[in-house]
């Protein structure tokens, strides 16, 4: 079974019983004093590209009724096409 995990303002697609990683964030509005409107941390879900991958250099991503291809290239860079 897949799944989506969001990291920052990426959304990866995972399978169950990967292992993943949680890491709190802040975020505040630009502009506002940072400690009088401080939110709480974010729990975002991660996910290392070595799990992800498993070894190949190319997986698909079902997403929105298309299919993406998100490739490692030789550079260890990520490159997500439609």
């Amino acid at each position: 079974m897949l799944r989506w995990c969001e990291r920052h303002h990426d959304r990866v697609l995972v399978e169950n019983g990967a292992k993943r990683m949680e890491t709190g964030m802040t975020q505040s509005t630009k502009g506002e004093n940072a400690t009088s409107r401080e939110t709480p941390p974010v729990q975002r879900s991660m996910i290392r590209s070595e799990e992800l991958f498993g070894g190949r250099r190319e997986l698909g991503i079902l997403h929105g009724g298309g299919m993406y291809r998100l490739s490692l290239t030789r550079q260890g860079k990520l490159i997500l096409t439609k």
